[in-house]
């Protein structure tokens, strides 16, 4: 189906800017990474749209505040307990305008005001009894962020952020905070914060807090430790990003470092950390301590590394809302090696292994970037990670149990990008992003609580065809033609292409099955081109 949109830049003043979208396609950025998330925590993926982009750095506090990819998000699902499987459901939310102001004025104010509107979804689906409905999924939203920063003692600054997100049948969502970051004349020590509230019904306003003491200049030696709190009503995720909330986090982080030639290293550093948390009933959910250090060589190779302890005692998620889990010690390293990135073709290695949830896994990645001329480079990796026997949340029984799997699993990632600048105006690049996986999940069982499970056989007692096994695969890519056909103006063909397929009759890796699916039928396309015209008034 096709679609028109129109995009103004405006320079207000000399520091002001007006940039404004009506009927926007981001189509001229690579689609996301794909990820095989089995955690209880959303994936978080970062802003690739030009719009956002442009100036995001002035919305970025300690807490994420402002996560723009909520706006134009992933819909939401129908609330009818008959619904059987969608016939027809949009992927995202339609952003019908958005117009941002940003700049920075004269004493040292920044400013940046956003403010976006987004139409309301609606999905088809069938039924249990085999009837069409269609319900909203998404309604009707508006979006506003106001963020204004002062700078303060020369090389310091105070700001403050408030964020609204209004939606149809929902309680509006408030968000705001003050933030700050002062550092001493000769800007050797810090001391930096913020301070956050929300309220998005009539009876819960959540808060949390960080502060952060640190020595960020000296010849060796630096550090810093602090503190952050999210208390139990802390709910940001309306417009912003917290992967969980209900947590005292104390840390410690210190450094040794160099940075003159000796021997063959060229500079070095060297990190211990130590950090926990604790919820506000006094719930240790992390405990524990890494060690990482990075050395870069005369030679322009780098080797990096490190080796990490994980003493928490329980998981307040895992269970979906059902209780405590508790958790074993985990340990885990990891090592990284460069070659000199200025050669023609140049390596990155990076292998690692570990304890984890009563198993054990082990990953490596090896990455190649080759520069035939000085126009044209390629870039790719494939990262190889398999697990063993990690136990595993799968579901929650009617009983009022959660049910738990000892999960085995090979998964592969795979990345290429081919960039070509055929003329210093003209440029090509095709991309992709894909991912083989497959789950074997055995020896089903309640959780008792503590470490006790009950054993297989009472979950197949009441449900004898229990099977989360499954093969997935998907593949993610774009392709771009940028064409500068006069200064500032700008001409984009574009075509992505994204498919995905779960499999459930099949629990293991046939990599020429796997890969066919790749480019099997069944993909989405779209295409998209874009004009920019620079008008200097």
């Amino acid at each position: 189906m096709g679609n028109i949109g129109l995009d103004v830049k405006y320079s207000l003043t000399t520091n002001l800017t007006l940039d404004a979208t009506i009927n926007p396609d981001f189509g001229q950025v690579e689609l996301d990474r794909p990820v095989l998330n089995l955690s209880s925590f959303e994936t978080y993926y970062s802003e690739k749209r030009p719009f956002f982009l442009e100036g995001a750095d002035l919305f970025n506090t300690d807490f994420n505040l402002f996560y723009s990819r909520r706006i134009g998000r992933d819909p939401g699902w129908i609330d009818d307990d008959e619904c059987d499987e969608y016939s027809d459901r949009p992927k995202a939310t339609t952003i019908l305008g958005a117009a941002k102001i940003s700049g920075k004025l004269s004493g040292g104010t920044s400013i940046a005001f956003l403010n976006a509107v987004t139409d309301e979804e609606k999905a088809k689906y069938i039924t249990t009894s085999k009837e069409e409905r269609e319900g909203v999924i998404e309604p009707k939203a508006n979006y506003s962020v106001l963020r204004v920063k002062q700078d303060i003692f020369g090389n310091s600054n105070i700001g403050t952020i408030i964020t609204l997100a209004s939606q149809d049948t929902y309680h509006p969502a408030v968000t705001g905070g003050v933030d700050w970051r002062l550092f001493t004349n000769n800007a050797k020590w810090l001391f930096s914060g913020q301070s956050v509230f929300s309220r998005v019904d009539n009876e819960n306003i959540g808060y949390g807090y960080e502060m952060m003491f640190s020595k960020e200049s000296g010849k060796h030696v630096r550090g810093a430790f602090g503190y952050r709190v999210e208390n139990p009503e802390l709910s940001i995720n309306r417009l912003g990003f917290l992967s969980s909330n209900n947590e005292k986090n104390p840390w410690l982080w210190m450094q040794y470092r160099t940075d003159k030639d000796w021997w063959i290293v060229r500079n070095s550093w060297h990190n211990i950390n130590f950090y926990g948390s604790w919820t506000f009933e006094n719930v240790n959910v992390d405990k524990g301590w890494n060690y990482n250090f990075y050395m870069e060589f005369t030679n322009n190779w780098s080797l990096g590394g490190g080796y990490n302890e994980n003493y928490a005692e329980y998981d307040i998620w895992e269970t979906r809302d059902n209780g405590l889990w508790e958790r074993p010690i985990s340990r885990s390293w990891w090592a990284s090696m460069n070659t000199d990135q200025r050669k023609k073709i140049s390596f990155n290695l990076n292998p690692g292994s570990g304890s984890s949830r009563y198993g054990t896994w082990w990953a490596h990645y090896t990455g190649i970037q080759y520069r035939p001329t000085d126009n044209m480079e390629f870039s790719g990796g494939i990262n190889y990670n398999r697990s063993f026997g990690q136990t595993r949340w799968v579901e929650n029984a009617a009983n009022g149990r959660s049910i738990f799997a000892d999960l085995d699993s090979d998964e592969i990632s795979l990345n290429l990008t081919v960039s070509v600048m055929l003329t210093p105006a003209l440029s090509w690049q095709i991309s992709g992003q894909g991912i083989i996986a497959a789950l074997d999940y055995n020896n089903y069982r309640e959780y008792w609580g503590g470490e006790q499970y009950s054993d297989e056989s009472t979950v197949f007692a009441y449900n004898p065809d229990i099977n989360h096994d499954y093969n997935y695969t998907v593949l993610n890519s774009t392709m771009v033609l940028r064409w500068e056909y006069m200064p500032g103006s700008t001409l984009y063909l574009v075509w992505t292409r994204s498919r995905s397929e779960a499999d459930g009759r099949v629990n293991n890796l046939e990599f020429s099955r796997d890969f066919d699916r790749f480019f099997s039928y069944g993909s989405e396309n779209a295409f998209l081109i874009k004009a920019s015209y620079w008008m200097n008034m």
